[in-house]
Order: C-alpha cells, then sequence, then structure tokens
C-alpha cells in the first residue's frame, strides 16, 4: 500500500507540472485566446489538490521532487507547502536545490508564492532571501511587484538599480507599485536610456505616475519609437493619433505596436489607414485587432489551421504524400488540424462594414468597440474571449493609467481570478462610473485636452 501511494504521489506531481509548464508558455501564446488554456489550469488544480489532502506521504513526495524534480515539480511542491502552512519545508527545499540562479526556477518560486496569496509566508521569504537565497533575489522583486506589498517598498529601496542580476525585475516591480520615489530614474531610463525594453518599461510607469512629461517628450520627438507605442496609447488622445497616423501612414507599417497603439486610442480616423494594413502578412492580425478595438464590428471567421506534421512520426508514404503537397491527415482520413474563429483579415469585408456603418463615428471621439470610451466598455472588452492575453494586459493598464481604476490583472492569475476581478470592477463601474464622460481621452482621471 505504501509503495502505490508513492507512486500516486509521484503521478500528481509529474502530471501537475505537465499542466503548469504548459500553461506558463501558453498566456503568451499571441495565436491564442486567454480562455485557451483554461483547461490546463483545471487538470493542474485537480492534481495539486491531490497533493493537498495526501497528508504526510504526499507532503514527502514533495519534498524528495522539490528538490531533485524538474521545475514544474519543483514548483508544485512549494505551492503545496505554502498551502500547508510549512514554509519549514520550502526552506529545506530552498536549502538543498542546485541552480536557483536559473530563470525558470526564479519563476517557479515567486509564481508558487503568489499564486498561494499567503502574505505571511511572503513576508518571511522576502525578509530571509538576501542572506539564505541571494540568487532568489529577482523572485522576491517579483513577488513584492506582483502581489503590490507597498510596505516592502524598503525591500526595493535598498537594492541597486542597475545590478544585472535584477535591473529588470526592479524597474517591473516599481512600475506595478507606481512608487513616487522612482520618478527621476524612470525618467532617465525612459528620455536617455539606450535599451528599448527597459525603456518600455520605464514608459509604461512613467504613464502610470500621471507623467505628462512622457507625452510632451514622445510628441515632440522627431519620430516616436517603438518603445513607447503601447505605454503612450493608453494615456495619449486624438493628438497622438494623428502623429502615428502621420509618422507610420507616410512611411509604411514598421511596428506591429503602431497598429495596436492606434487602436487603444480609438480614434476613428486612423480606421481606412488600419483596413490598408490588414493585407500585410506581417502585421495583419494587429492591425484586425485595432480595428476591432474601435469599431466593435466583430468579424469573425471560421478558419481550418493545419497540424504541424513531425516526419519522424508518420510512415514512409505518409512522408512521401506530405512532401509531394497533399495535406496531412489523421488516422479516420480526416485532415489533421482543427477550425479556429478569428478576427477576418479581409479587407474588403472590413471595407464594407465600415462603409455602412462610417456615420456612427465622429473625429475627436475615444471610441472602445464602437461606443463611446468609458470604463464600462473597457472591462467589456477585456473580457471578450477572443483577446489574446497581451492585449487584455494592455486593457487593463488603461483602466489605471486613464481612470485610475486598478484592477491588478496579472497574466499568471487563474481564469476564475481573473474574472472575479473583472466582476468587482465592473460592479464598481457601475455604481461610479457617472464622474466619468463618455467618449473623452483621460489621464489619471483628468480630461485630456485637444
Amino acid at each position: 500500500m505504501r509503495r502505490f501511494y508513492e507512486a500516486l504521489f509521484e503521478e500528481h506531481l509529474e502530471e501537475a507540472s505537465f499542466f503548469f509548464e504548459q500553461r506558463m508558455y501558453l498566456i503568451h501564446d499571441i495565436e491564442l485566446s486567454w480562455r485557451d488554456h483554461e483547461e490546463y489550469e483545471v487538470r493542474f488544480q485537480r492534481h495539486y489538490e491531490g497533493l493537498l489532502y495526501g497528508g504526510e506521504p504526499a507532503l514527502k513526495a514533495c519534498l524528495e521532487k522539490g528538490i531533485d524534480g524538474d521545475f514544474g515539480e519543483f514548483h508544485t511542491a512549494l505551492r503545496v507547502f505554502l498551502q500547508r502552512d510549512r514554509y519549514d519545508l520550502l526552506c529545506q527545499v530552498l536549502d538543498e536545490r542546485p541552480y536557483l540562479d536559473e530563470p525558470e526556477h526564479r519563476h517557479a518560486v515567486w509564481t508558487a508564492i503568489v499564486l498561494t496569496r499567503n502574505l505571511d509566508h511572503a513576508a518571511r521569504f522576502i525578509g530571509d532571501v538576501a542572506e539564505r537565497w541571494p540568487d532568489l533575489v529577482p523572485a522576491a522583486i517579483q513577488t513584492i511587484g506582483w502581489l503590490r506589498l507597498e510596505d516592502q517598498q524598503p525591500f526595493l529601496e535598498d537594492l541597486q538599480y542597475g545590478d544585472v542580476d535584477y535591473t529588470e525585475q526592479l524597474l517591473e516591480a516599481w512600475v506595478r507599485l507606481a512608487m513616487p520615489a522612482s520618478l527621476s530614474t524612470l525618467e532617465d531610463i525612459a528620455f536617455r536610456g539606450d535599451q528599448d525594453g527597459l525603456r518600455h518599461w520605464a514608459a509604461l510607469g512613467l504613464a502610470r505616475l500621471g507623467s505628462r512629461r512622457l507625452l510632451q517628450f514622445c510628441l515632440q520627438d522627431v519620430s516616436i519609437g517603438g518603445w513607447s507605442l503601447l505605454p503612450v496609447s493608453v494615456c495619449g488622445n486624438q493628438t497622438l493619433s494623428a502623429r502615428l497616423l502621420e509618422q507610420y501612414g507616410l512611411e509604411g507599417v514598421k511596428h506591429g505596436d503602431a497598429l495596436l497603439a492606434l487602436g487603444l486610442l480609438g480614434e476613428a480616423g486612423a480606421v481606412p489607414f488600419l483596413i490598408q494594413c490588414l493585407k500585410d502578412e506581417i502585421y495583419g492580425r494587429e492591425a484586425a485587432e485595432a480595428l476591432n478595438l474601435i469599431t466593435g464590428a466583430d468579424l469573425f471567421e471560421e478558419t481550418f489551421v493545419q497540424e504541424q506534421v513531425d516526419e519522424d512520426e508518420l510512415f514512409e508514404e505518409e512522408i512521401e504524400a506530405w512532401r509531394n503537397g497533399e495535406p496531412a491527415r489523421k488516422a479516420d482520413g480526416s485532415l489533421a488540424g482543427e477550425y479556429v474563429v478569428t478576427l477576418t483579415q479581409t479587407a474588403a469585408t472590413w471595407e464594407t462594414w465600415w462603409r455602412d456603418n462610417v456615420g456612427r463615428f465622429h473625429t475627436d471621439v475615444w471610441f472602445r468597440r464602437g461606443e463611446p470610451g468609458h470604463p464600462r466598455n473597457c472591462v467589456a472588452a477585456l473580457m471578450m474571449e477572443t483577446h489574446a492575453n497581451r492585449l487584455r494586459w494592455w486593457l487593463g493598464q488603461e483602466l489605471f493609467v486613464r481612470f485610475n481604476i486598478d484592477m491588478r490583472l496579472e497574466l499568471e492569475m487563474p481564469i476564475n481570478i481573473q474574472i472575479g476581478a473583472a466582476q468587482h470592477i465592473a460592479r464598481w463601474i457601475e455604481e461610479h462610473g457617472d464622474q466619468f464622460l463618455p467618449g473623452r481621452w483621460y489621464f489619471k482621471g483628468t480630461v485630456l485636452g485637444g
């Protein structure tokens, strides 16, 4: 019987690891909607709960795999310890686990802490990390930012920005916490930095802090850089939209983020240009998403996506047929692949729709999904099942930057938690949303001028 339970808990850990790793990669896949990985969450939870309620034998299995297993098993074991209030076992694993400086191990640690949402254990880990597990300082920084632990700001203030081991994590934590003390550093990075990835985060931090200098800097610059496109799109207005149209319309599409930025800015004058961009083989998807953000046309189509072929899994006659251009087929003879529903990238379809509906759209009005923009339809857009996570994350930033409504959306959140957070925000908007005028561009709760 003992061996039976050992095998059972080993299987739970192995399966939980697989589903954790799959979800970790899928949440960043721009080809998938944010609900496409829900099944992985549900199946992970089943194995996770099997370990939670497995008593001491389950803890023993978690201890062993936490030290020697793959990083998914490592993550799962830490979550079990935290949920079972066994911080001592978490410490034992971290003391004995090798390679804690690897990014996947750091990710496994901080996601285990934030997803169990035990603030006491989070505080203990942050207090212990510098002396006991210095390789995990970046994980502690991620924990502080993700959980918005404002009482841990002194920990961040003691760190030296520029340390190559945690520069990006520290910057992201400043941004999530909207720390006023970081304003001058963020300005220095955004306006004088030479690394676009860091400038991008710094620009978002300035937007979240309500810095008007960010907009002034971008509008005065000869060319609005790719690093700033999405951050300024959640705080700009029709002036910025016109500037982007002038820059990218004349020079040709060079950045997919420019198209998404036009969609987030929501000015109807961008629609004809976005329709033309649908023909671009690289950026057609972003153009369709931007159009739908403005118009709410929901011009979806069902297309067949062929399954990728691994020749090592085919018989010789199947390989020959595949190389001769015949589509891959399943054992029953049907085509290998699936039908997916996506926004159409057929320009003629959008042109027809726009011709029939253009009268509903006025210039100098901020539109979100076919209606004058308001927090109410911003939340509705964020919760559309067809949107990929990247776009949804920026819609969450939009709520905070424009209206000071902090949903605290994070892509690692379980889907049921995201839904609950959106419902909570929607109820707040129903009670307090009258303070916002539909169709006006806001920045930190104040209407922007033209």
